[in-house]
């Protein structure tokens, strides 16, 4: 069949059958193996984009993928946060060849706190996140390259990867390392930077910011005003990680509240990052029916818990909404 038939079959069937509705959708191929899962706020406007005529609003990765399609299938959702969570957790566990957060998610970096008498601070991908406390997932290179180098420089943990720290470095010469290979500390004074690193990269900046301050007075008390400019940068960084990282830390340990934009109209209950309910945010009546019901699936990919906050975390951010931990 020639592809400007394909396309109006595809079109009419999509006109007919697609509300303007939030949801997910799924193209599949000749073959019958899905290709792309996407979601929008309007199922039928965004579906119908695909086979325009014209087509130069699309990116160019949808406009290749664009002519591969052979049919459709739809999920309308109650809400955008649904329509969101449903097409990540599809996407990661149908692996669409054209899906780019699916490239991404399994890209994703790690920072790996090991778990050595003396513990180290290194970035690792998922294969490599294994004993030791993992943080993440953060999925820039050099977003995750900046946090370790404020653990680093800051709290000055060692910087070495060796199991067991024996060789001087340059990084103690600096200032920058407490040198645990000099033989001056003990593990328990260790433990204590440690445990700050721990509160710090979970969204603790209770120590890390009076000492930023501080820095900064008494440099600009000495005019040197591009080091307290400097250090002005990573205190910003810190607000900004550790904001994002408490939300993260609530999210996977224990039971939160989020309530969507006022036009959304649901408040969603989730535990240890699982949904759990969604109600009316006009009554509180139960609207879990409605609801896909794989959303209520346990996951215990800790991995996948963790991209689900940082799902959820981007999608507060843009939309003005907020959360809260919720008793219990």
């Amino acid at each position: 069949m020639p592809q400007s038939e394909v396309r109006e079959r595809l079109a009419a069937a999509i006109w007919r059958d697609a509300p303007a509705r939030p949801g997910v959708y799924s193209f599949f191929d000749v073959r019958g193996q899905v290709i792309y899962i996407g979601k929008s706020v309007n199922l039928r406007q965004r579906m119908l984009s695909y086979f325009a005529a014209n087509r130069s609003s699309l990116d160019y990765r949808a406009q290749r993928m664009a002519p591969g399609i052979d049919r459709f299938e739809f999920r309308e959702t109650p809400s955008e946060l649904l329509a969101l969570l449903l097409e990540d957790s599809l996407i990661k566990r149908q692996h669409p060849v054209h899906n780019v957060r699916q490239q991404k998610y399994e890209r994703y970096l790690y920072l790996l706190l090991t778990d050595d008498e003396y513990p180290t601070c290194k970035i690792v991908d998922s294969s490599e996140a294994g004993s030791g406390i993992v943080f993440g997932p953060l999925g820039d290179q050099y977003f995750v390259a900046d946090v370790l180098s404020v653990v680093n420089r800051q709290f000055r943990l060692r910087w070495c990867t060796d199991a067991t720290p024996h060789r001087k470095s340059l990084n103690f010469e600096l200032g920058y390392c407490t040198g645990p290979c000099r033989g001056q500390m003990s593990s328990s004074e260790y433990a204590e930077i440690v445990g700050r690193v721990v509160d710090f990269l979970r969204g603790d900046s209770d120590w890390i910011e009076p000492k930023l301050r501080c820095e900064m007075a008494e440099f600009a008390e000495e005019h040197a005003y591009e080091k307290a400019a400097a250090l002005r940068t990573t205190l910003e960084f810190c607000q900004r990680f550790s904001a994002r990282q408490r939300f993260i830390d609530e999210f996977r340990t224990g039971p939160m509240s989020i309530e969507g934009r006022p036009d959304d109209g649901f408040v969603y209950e989730l535990n240890s990052g699982n949904l759990t309910c969604v109600r009316s945010s006009d009554d509180g009546t139960d609207a879990t029916a409605s609801v896909p019901v794989e959303l209520f699936d346990k996951e215990t990919d800790a991995r996948f818990v963790l991209d689900r906050a940082n799902v959820i975390y981007g999608w507060l951010s843009r939309n003005n909404s907020r959360s809260s931990k919720s008793e219990g």
